[in-house]
């Protein structure tokens, strides 16, 4: 089962710079996790995200299938996590920026979308406040 919701955050960037900052994956720190990707990332750029705890752990693959000045779709496409992320950044009219996080999501063997939404929310959030920070 699928689940969906929306992250939003402000700064004080421009939305240029604040949807780059919020690309460069060396800001992400996912617990248990390590990224790979090509770089630059550009459509067609495959990212894997790996966590992992001793021998057990599961790769989060994703394809930058769209990507320009202010707005990027990734497609999650692994065995265990599934889904789209679309991230949208618009201006502000007193300046900076809004960045507008929509994940739909599903994990493999979680029959309950709550569980998955509330994490999300959470990973997310925290996810943008550092790279925008």
């Amino acid at each position: 089962m699928g689940t969906h919701f929306v992250v939003e955050a402000t700064s004080s960037l421009p939305p240029e710079q604040a949807l780059a900052r919020v690309l460069d994956l060396d800001r992400h720190r996912p617990p248990l996790t390590t990224l790979h990707w090509q770089r630059p990332l550009r459509p067609g750029s495959t990212v894997v995200a790996r966590t992992a705890l001793g021998p057990l752990g599961f790769d989060d693959t994703m394809v930058v299938r769209e990507l320009d000045a202010r707005h990027a779709r990734l497609e999650k496409t692994g065995r265990v996590v599934r889904g789209m992320t679309t991230i949208a950044v618009a201006a502000m009219p007193s300046g900076g920026s809004r960045v507008h996080w929509q994940q739909e999501l599903s994990v493999t063997g979680m029959p309950w979308a709550l569980p998955v939404r509330v994490a999300g929310r959470i990973f997310y959030r925290g996810l943008l406040r550092r790279s925008l920070g």
